[in-house]
């Protein structure tokens, strides 16, 4: 093979391996200079008015359900935050223990964003 044809074969290999690397799954790589987080409210049975203080959140990345990636606890308005995760797909989700729990499946997030994501906990008494 001569040096042209040879040159030109790894510029593609090059390009095909940033193909994959880019399109291989959630990245949690964070990007310098940005605040990537996930926010949102805790409330219960559907009463948006009803928020739900020291609820435990938990934050999973999707490609990895094995392991928690945060924990945090609602506050007095129910409000929770995971600050300066990495972009990517996670699962968010909200228990309160032994009675009930909820979890968002596929929640995506941008680099430099941030993604709302209420939890509304369907509790029976």
């Amino acid at each position: 093979m001569n040096r042209k044809k040879l040159s030109m074969a790894w510029i593609a290999l090059g390009l095909a391996m940033s193909l994959l690397v880019g399109c291989g799954g959630p990245s949690t790589t964070k990007t310098e200079g940005t605040v990537t987080k996930i926010e949102g409210t805790v409330t219960l049975n559907g009463d948006v008015g009803k928020p739900i203080a020291n609820v435990e959140v938990f934050l999973v990345l999707t490609a990895d359900p094995e392991e928690d990636v945060a924990r945090t606890t609602t506050d007095s308005q129910g409000k929770y935050s995971f600050e300066d995760v990495g972009p990517g797909n996670y699962m968010v989700g909200a228990a309160v223990r032994g009675r009930c729990s909820v979890v968002i499946p596929d929640v995506t997030v941008s680099a430099g964003a941030t993604a709302k994501v209420d939890l509304d906990l369907s509790c029976t008494p």
